[in-house]
């Protein structure tokens, strides 16, 4: 595993709030979105949805069983975002 570096694990682990997390898939320096999502998971108490944004070509239900909340594809589309979302908050 890669070194973890990344800014939002450090600002979680030190008590900050979120109502949602977006991560990319591949990030250039430090962890992957994945190795994100697990670190996160380790924390204690940690319960915000996590949603993932990638060019991968695997299926959006790769990511979910990964354990993300959500997967939003890229490029970025309004009607597809406001769908992941409605779909996160009404869990």
């Amino acid at each position: 595993m890669r070194k973890l570096s990344h800014g939002m694990y450090n600002r979680l682990a030190s008590g900050e709030m979120y109502d949602v997390i977006f991560t990319n898939n591949i990030y250039r320096v430090g962890t992957t979105g994945p190795e994100l999502l697990q670190k996160l998971k380790q924390l204690d108490g940690f319960n915000t949805p996590v949603i993932i944004h990638t060019v991968s070509d695997e299926p959006v239900e790769h990511f979910l069983k990964l354990g993300f909340d959500g997967c939003i594809k890229k490029p970025l589309n309004q009607e597809n975002t406001i769908m992941v979302l409605n779909t996160v908050f009404n869990k």
